[in-house]
């Protein structure tokens, strides 16, 4: 793996560093369909949440091993951002999957409600 995909893959993992292990797995497997099941208070809205966003903002970047052909510059915006001298690196969003191609199904109005309100304050 390139030294490009690696720096990649590490600006997501700071993105995503508020999860935990199982969570960031779940976040990030975006190819078909996740069906999380825990219990009460574990986390599972939050991972629903950030998968969503994952999808929109990454598409698969996090599990795509293509290299990139990054400039000094991006590389040297890519390391302030993972030593925190620095936002996210824009350009590394890749907006493949469209909000409207996304399904996700809830129990109730109410969590339907807090879902969409939360995806939409994180994207």
């Amino acid at each position: 793996m390139s030294d490009t995909v690696n720096l990649r893959k590490k600006c997501i993992e700071k993105y995503f560093s508020h999860l935990n292990k199982m969570q960031f797995e779940a976040v990030v497997n975006v190819n078909g369909p996740t069906l999380i099941l825990a219990g009460a208070g574990s986390g599972k809205t939050t991972v629903i949440i950030n998968r969503i966003v994952n999808m929109i903002k990454f598409a698969d970047s996090y599990n795509t091993y293509v290299n990139d052909d990054f400039t000094q510059e991006e590389i040297t915006v890519i390391q302030n951002y993972l030593n925190d001298n620095g936002d996210f690196p824009e350009f590394l969003l890749s907006n493949k999957i469209k909000p409207w191609q996304i399904l996700a199904i809830t129990f109730t109005n109410k969590a339907a409600g807090e879902l969409k309100e939360r995806i939409d304050n994180a994207v």
